[in-house]
């Protein structure tokens, strides 16, 4: 739970233990307890699946799929759909309808040159994480750097747009498990306040867009 002294804002991370574990089809590394995020802010109250994973404790916050809600009215009517939203997504263990799936594409997806940035990014921009440090929680970055400079490629100068089309060494997931992994834990760099929450909720908007090579046509006659 979080509390900002600034600008009031509340954060807060629960678990259902009691619905049981969720696994994404066979895969032993996969496994979550379900749960709520909820936040009340200046835009209202918003209710989220929050999805902690049991291997390496690491919680994202999952806001894009159809099960998130957000309260912007007190009114009678408002409240009697939040909670309905709330017993329905209750009912299906508090995991969002599609999360398996979105796991299992992001397993097989090769994360674009411009989704290994942006997690790159959402570390240095909210800790004093150093540079040389970042392979621990993007394994195989500087790898992939290397390769792509070895063929060529100067990274400085592409565009995003570019970026999004460049295919590197880590798929989506460990992107995303990167990002959640240094959220969810203290290794001892200094971080921004409420970063944690930040960047388990951008973690979990990742795992919810369309990923950028996803639809790549890599041999092509011309």
């Amino acid at each position: 739970m979080d509390f900002n002294r600034g600008n009031g804002n509340i954060y807060m991370n629960t678990i259902a233990p009691k619905t049981g574990q969720y696994q994404v089809g066979n895969l032993s590394d996969e496994v979550f307890t379900t749960g709520l995020s909820l936040s009340r802010t200046m835009d209202g109250i918003q209710a989220d699946p929050f999805m902690h994973r049991l291997v390496c404790t690491n919680g994202m916050v999952t806001r894009m799929f159809e099960e998130s809600f957000k309260l912007r009215s007190m009114d009678t009517k408002m409240w009697q759909e939040f909670y309905q939203h709330l017993e329905k997504i209750e009912k299906a263990g508090f995991a969002p309808t599609k999360f398996a799936d979105k796991v299992n594409q992001a397993i097989n997806c090769p994360a674009s040159l411009k989704e290994l940035e942006q997690g790159i990014h959402l570390l240095q921009q909210n800790s004093n994480v150093p540079d040389a440090e970042l392979e621990f929680f993007f394994k195989g970055q500087k790898n992939t750097y290397n390769r792509i400079h070895s063929a060529g490629i100067d990274t400085t100068k592409l565009t995003d747009a570019q970026k999004a089309n460049v295919r590197t060494g880590l798929t989506v997931w460990d992107v995303i498990n990167g990002i959640t992994d240094f959220a969810s834990h203290n290794y001892g760099y200094e971080k921004k306040a409420n970063s944690d929450r930040h960047l388990q909720m951008r973690a979990g908007d990742i795992l919810s867009k369309n990923f950028d090579t996803q639809n790549l046509v890599l041999n092509q006659p011309f």
